[in-house]
């Protein structure tokens, strides 16, 4: 059968992926998640170096139903996200909805540029903690790697003969299967020695590597050993139909899980071609990142580009030669040419974003500051200066202290914010940074317009595990450290 399959050239298929988790109580009245795959779609594996596939998926999970068109051509795999429905409302669907109706681009350069983005961000924070890994391997390269050790591999088992049936016309030998749990272990590690990001710590790669056990665990307890069924062709010995099932229980919870594939049309003539226009992801995801950012430099930071629905790439959205930041801080609409007047302005767009700003360098700080505790075993002690003046600029294991690279710091210091932030002006406040004992500390600042439903002008303070209130009223908590 191994030989027949790398003879073919190309393919059309059809499937469905089931899968259940329930309490082994459910029928007393337990709970149960169920989560339904259906794809359909087409293959070009006629340039081995270059393969093409075509496919569509809707998924379907307990609470939200979400469509996905995929084209994956050699290295690079383009995504469209479509229709989204969830019970929990209209927060779930706005949360993807930015990425709606656009073909998303994902290869090589894009993990190159999201590690960056992430390096960048590090860089202007300068702090000591984990660095994103450079990306310098190259990805093609380890996906061939990938390719021959899974074409080498045996995975599938012929166990016995069931006898003789039809599918979509072809008349088939019909046959049960076992999955290889052993070369299933084998294939799964050896891909983790391939696509293992290099240059982790020690503390990362073991919690990484204690990861990747749980899961290999999970997997071989769902799949090793499972049993399936497989119709193939009398004449040309080609899978014309799959199926495959498993049961596993594990902590008072039952997993069951089924698919089913069928393929017809072998090596006939298939078109797949690229999308026409597609937008990067780590370009969309920038925005996320680095949401006080300016990525096209129009005057409206990458917050704003979301909230006017304007392209974080173009700082002319609508190409009627204005920068989106100019029409929107006079009253028009940037993504409509012409002289269309917005509906409502959302903000002052100077003003928010120095405010963006402001939070964005807060939250910095607050991240620095944790790090320092964690080496130090307390926060820096200071009363009442001001973050990002002359003499506080640099946040290094002597606590806040001039420029890093001046005389006040030694090379055996640890660094953890080369570049203390100072308020944007004009409007907010100075960053005032107190700590008596170096267990708790606060920073005080202010933003300039009602940014995050705040009274204009009213003191914020900045704490311990990255909670901030403004008048008392908290706008991030520490359970959403990383949500701003």
């Amino acid at each position: 059968m191994r030989q027949n399959i790398s003879q073919i050239k190309t393919v059309e298929f059809v499937g469905q992926i089931k899968n259940k988790v329930r309490s082994s109580t459910e029928l007393l009245g337990g709970d149960s998640m169920a989560v339904n795959i259906d794809v359909n779609g087409k293959a070009d594996l006629s340039d081995k170096q270059n393969y093409k596939i075509e496919g569509a998926i809707n998924f379907n999970i307990s609470f939200i139903s979400v469509s996905l068109d995929l084209k994956s051509i050699g290295n690079t795999l383009y995504l469209k996200l479509g229709n989204i429905s969830s019970i929990l409302g209209a927060s779930a669907e706005e949360g993807l909805g930015s990425f709606q109706d656009q073909w998303i681009k994902i290869d090589g350069d894009t993990i190159k540029n999201l590690t960056a983005l992430a390096k960048n961000k590090l860089n202007s924070e300068n702090t000591n903690g984990s660095a994103a890994t450079d990306v310098e391997d190259n990805l093609t390269d380890k996906v061939a790697q990938f390719k021959r050790i899974y074409q080498e591999s045996n995975l599938i088992n012929l166990t016995e003969k069931l006898g003789s049936e039809k599918i979509n016309n072809i008349n088939t030998y019909h046959y049960k299967f076992t999955l290889d749990k052993d070369e299933y272990k084998k294939v799964y590690l050896e891909a983790i020695k391939i696509f293992k990001p290099s240059g982790l710590d020690s503390e990362t790669e073991a919690l990484l590597d204690q990861q990747l056990d749980t899961q290999l665990n999970s997997a071989l307890d769902l799949y090793g050993g499972s049993q399936g069924e497989v119709w193939l062709g009398q004449k040309d010995y080609l899978p014309y139909k799959i199926s495959l099932s498993s049961l596993s229980e594990e902590s008072g919870m039952v997993n069951s899980s089924s698919t089913i594939i069928e393929l017809k049309n072998y090596n006939q003539p298939v078109k797949i071609d690229q999308p026409e226009k597609s937008k990067d992801l780590a370009s969309l995801l920038s925005v996320y990142i680095d949401p006080s950012g300016d990525n096209d430099n129009d005057g409206l930071v990458n917050e704003l580009e979301v909230d006017y629905k304007t392209d974080p790439d173009n700082p002319d959205t609508d190409g009627d030669s204005y920068k989106d930041g100019d029409e929107v801080d006079h009253g028009y609409d940037p993504t409509i040419a012409g002289s269309a007047k917005l509906a409502e302005k959302i903000y002052g767009t100077t003003q928010k974003n120095r405010d963006a700003k402001r939070l964005t360098d807060v939250k910095q700080l607050q991240t620095a500051l944790e790090l320092f505790y964690n080496d130090n075993g307390k926060y820096p002690v200071a009363k009442n200066i001001v973050l990002g003046s002359a003499d506080y600029t640099c946040l290094s294991s002597k606590g806040f202290t001039k420029n890093c690279l001046s005389g006040s710091t030694k090379s055996s210091d640890s660094t953890y914010m080369g570049r203390v932030p100072a308020n944007s002006t004009p409007g907010g406040s100075d960053y005032i940074y107190n700590c008596v004992d170096g267990k708790n500390y606060t920073i005080s600042f202010s933003f300039e317009t009602d940014y995050k439903k705040t009274v204009p002008g009213s003191t914020c303070l900045a704490g311990p595990k990255g909670e901030i209130e403004c008048d008392g009223k908290s706008i991030v908590s520490s359970n959403n450290f990383n949500d701003y």
